[in-house]
């Protein structure tokens, strides 16, 4: 069963058709987040972890597979483009609750399905504590599921399969760990480069420019008319001003049909207007500015 806990809501349910995957990554990277960003999909649940707005860790739950840190992170910039449908939320957590998160999606997993007694578990919470572990301790059964975080070897809190948000008594954890054939993960999270690294950051997030180069829909209207404007004259911008309201504004230009649509009918305007080599870098410019387009 995959379970990862929420935190403070601080966006929920975004679809996914209207979020700027690039645009939003890097805005919580600059944001300093310290939490998680879920990606729900109908055929999956993917989710990134940032702490301090490092990337540190990912999972794709695709079907019966999963993809962890940087495969994940490649599946992801495979899978976004091909949704319509899904949502998109971001949650706060404290560093306590987010680091054994962190374990839980790339720590060093120490103990995999193993059917655990009480005597085992209490042996094996005995060790999280005096070893000072930072990690996610799994208990589940085919119907039910549990997690333990523990930060530096204290308990920080407990999630389940009916859980809400995170708590803070573990009298529904119990029960689970009760259950005849329970059985135990335990990931633990190391202290090495590898564990603690930064996850790079695929191709389809650009990290080369600054927040403040975005363009919403009508800033990217008013730079594309002035520079077709700049190239062409008054009759140009008025040949610009007509197709983009002709075509639906710029913020269609977000789909390649779209915008090849835009590019061909101002070329086709602009040809006894200016020399092809402009009509050219209007074509260049105008598409390299569109992947700015929030």
């Amino acid at each position: 069963m995959f379970l990862l806990p929420k935190g403070k809501p601080l966006t929920e349910n975004v679809p996914i058709s209207k979020v700027q995957l690039s645009f939003a990554m890097e805005k919580l990277k600059r944001a300093g987040l310290t939490g998680c960003a879920l990606f729900d999909f109908p055929a999956s649940v993917s989710a990134v972890v940032f702490e301090n707005g490092r990337l540190m860790a990912a999972i794709v739950h695709l079907e019966n597979r999963e993809f962890r840190d940087q495969p994940a992170m490649q599946m992801l910039a495979e899978m976004i483009p091909k949704e319509t449908n899904g949502n998109f939320s971001v949650y706060e957590l404290s560093k306590e609750f987010t680091i054994p998160l962190v374990a839980l999606l790339k720590g060093q997993q120490v103990i995999s399905g193993r059917e655990i007694s009480r005597k085992l578990l209490n042996s094996l919470i005995e060790k999280i504590r005096k070893e000072q572990m930072t990690a996610t301790l799994k208990l589940y059964t085919d119907d039910r599921c549990g997690l333990v975080f523990y930060y530096n070897g204290h308990t920080v809190g407990f999630f389940h399969d009916a859980s809400k948000q995170i708590e803070t008594t573990a009298h529904k954890i119990r029960q689970i760990a009760e259950l005849p054939k329970v059985r135990a993960d335990l990931m633990v999270l190391g202290d090495t480069k590898t564990d603690r690294c930064d996850l790079n950051i695929p191709s389809f997030i650009r990290t080369d420019i600054d927040v403040s180069d975005w363009l919403s829909p009508p800033e990217l209207e008013k730079s594309i008319i002035e520079l077709v404007g700049l190239h062409t004259g008054k009759l140009g911008r008025a040949l610009a001003e007509k197709e983009l309201l002709r075509i639906g504004g710029a913020a269609t230009l977000k789909s390649s049909e779209k915008l090849q649509e835009l590019l061909a009918a101002i070329e086709k305007g602009s040809r006894l207007l200016t020399s092809d080599s402009r009509i050219q870098e209007i074509r260049n410019s105008i598409a390299s500015k569109t992947e700015y387009l929030i």
